[in-house]
């Protein structure tokens, strides 16, 4: 009998297996993973610049994934820390289906905060970095600047995206790139003279207070900012700009352009014996997202009646990264192999010069070479004594065809070797042993040019001159040779310039001397 009933209860306990069975049949089959992943970066221009990572700084990505709709909800709240450019991924879970936006900051804060705090943000517990130039506690809708910001660096920089989400039902992966919500203003000096007379510019004017991530857009709120620059950092690795009296940071619009008011500028003269005058710039500058605003003219002014008159260049480039090319040309700017030039070496570009002499119009003028005869290889105007006519005082090129036409001309007794200087020009063109007037570029400066050039250069500062051709990877100039011009002087002499002083005099053709090349633009 106990027999029986242990076998009813096995039939009966199978069969309920059996049901389970088949119920867990009918149901889905498959559990759609609920993860999503987001890998975010900053614009990749930004990586592969010049610029390297601020020193003493990290930068902070935050992400926050807010609910659509009439009332959204923030539902997630993530921060990263990262030692470079390289981009972080989140990686978090999505329950629901629906319509999300992932809303994404990266900007920079202080090296040495490593450990995170417990902060609520719109209702949603999370870790958070400390804030440095933007305050990010309300949430990524209404970011504030922080007085930490009141003087412009590189670690003032930020960027952020946008990204919908659809969420339907898998997993859900996306690339995001983030880009500048600003733009940058630059002001620019364009007399050097007056420029060496500043010590510091401060700059009063209304800016919009904050930015909506979201949306793209300025908070219509604005508040008046001041901004200070001392000279001595302008120029200095913790900027990246083309100004060089003061520059900032202004948020603009994912699309379109926001304008200025009036900016209203005063200075700290170098000199104390000095007075600057105030300036204004006119309301209605134009600001564009992730592109440079150039403001350049005479705007310092030392005279006792300092006018608010001056014209000014206002260009917008096209490129924050890769486009630094200033409107007109100015002393110690790089010039490149493709005709433009810049305040700040491109090294995406191939510097051939340095700008020593502008014309009136701005777009031209002359450029020095990087490269010289050395103290090792110095070589001499002729090897033989007698009148070639190259006595141009004003114009090298045209000596440079006097002695192009005196070799050809001679039926085989003289040769480009007979002239080493000049010959080595014609390397320099990439037309070893000859000369052509129409096409080749660099020569000999004439004997007045070669004195302009010394006077520039002395003026500019000779260790500032030297610093440029040095970061454009070229060779100083030396400040105790004596460097030829193209000018001969009589049957045995032509004429040269002391770089330790500026004086012109003659010397033999037989000796050697340094030799620098010059070109127009």
């Amino acid at each position: 009998m106990k027999k029986y009933h242990l076998y009813l209860w096995i039939v009966a306990l199978v069969g309920l297996m059996t049901a389970c069975s088949q119920d867990e049949a009918a149901g889905p089959q498959t559990y759609e993973p609920t993860s999503v992943t987001l890998s975010a970066s900053v614009d990749r221009n930004i990586q592969t610049r010049a610029i390297t990572m601020p020193s003493d700084y990290k930068l902070r990505y935050i992400l926050e994934v807010w609910t659509t709709g009439e009332t959204p909800v923030l539902k997630l709240r993530k921060e990263e820390l990262k030692e470079d450019f390289s981009g972080v991924d989140f990686t978090f879970d999505l329950t629901d289906a629906g319509d999300y936006n992932a809303l994404l900051w990266a900007d920079f804060i202080q090296a040495q905060i490593t450990t995170p705090t417990k902060q609520t943000i719109s209702g949603f517990e999370c870790d958070h970095y400390k804030d440095l130039n933007y305050k990010t506690t309300d949430n990524l809708k209404n970011i504030i600047r922080t007085p930490a910001g009141n003087i412009p660096t590189l670690h003032n920089d930020a960027f952020c995206a946008c990204h919908p989400i659809s969420k339907k039902t898998g997993a859900y992966s996306g690339n995001v790139q983030l880009v500048r919500p600003f733009g940058q203003i630059n002001i620019i000096e364009k007399n050097a003279d007056t420029l060496a007379k500043v010590k510091q510019t401060k700059a009063v004017f209304n800016v919009p207070k904050g930015y909506n991530v979201e949306n793209g857009t300025p908070t219509s709120e604005t508040e008046e900012a001041t901004r200070y620059a001392n000279m001595h950092s302008m120029s200095g690795s913790g900027n990246d700009c083309t100004a060089n009296l003061l520059y900032d940071y202004i948020f603009a619009p994912s699309t379109g352009q926001t304008t200025l008011g009036e900016i209203k500028l005063t200075f700290i003269s170098s000199d104390e014996t000095l007075q600057i005058g105030d300036f204004t710039i006119p309301a209605n500058m134009p600001v564009e997202r992730n592109k440079r605003t150039n403001i350049s003219g005479h705007i310092v002014s030392v005279s006792d009646a300092p006018s608010n008159s001056a014209k000014l260049s206002v260009t917008v480039s096209d490129g924050w990264s890769t486009d630094l090319i200033e409107k007109d040309a100015d002393v110690g700017n790089y010039y490149y192999e493709d005709g433009t030039w810049s305040t700040i070496f491109n090294d995406q570009k191939k510097c051939i010069g340095i700008v020593y002499e502008v014309n009136a119009g701005g777009r031209s003028g002359k450029i020095v070479g990087l490269t010289q005869i050395n103290s090792i290889d110095k070589k001499p105007w002729s090897t033989e004594n007698i009148v070639t006519g190259a006595t141009n005082t004003t114009d090298g090129r045209v000596n440079m065809t006097t002695i192009a036409e005196l070799i050809t001309n001679s039926g085989g007794s003289k040769i480009w070797d007979t002239y080493p200087a000049f010959k080595w020009v014609t390397e320099q063109n990439n037309n070893t042993g000859n000369w052509d007037a129409a096409n080749d570029k660099w020569y000999i400066p004439a004997i007045d040019e070669l004195s302009a050039f010394y006077t520039a250069y002395n003026t500019y500062g000779k260790d500032n001159f030297n610093a440029k051709i040095t970061t454009a990877g070229g060779t100083v100039f030396y400040n105790t040779s004596y460097y030829s011009s193209s000018t001969e002087s009589s049957n045995t002499q032509y004429y040269h310039t002391q770089f330790n002083n500026g004086n012109t005099g003659t010397q033999d053709k037989i000796n050697n001397n340094v030799v620098r090349c010059i070109r127009k633009f």
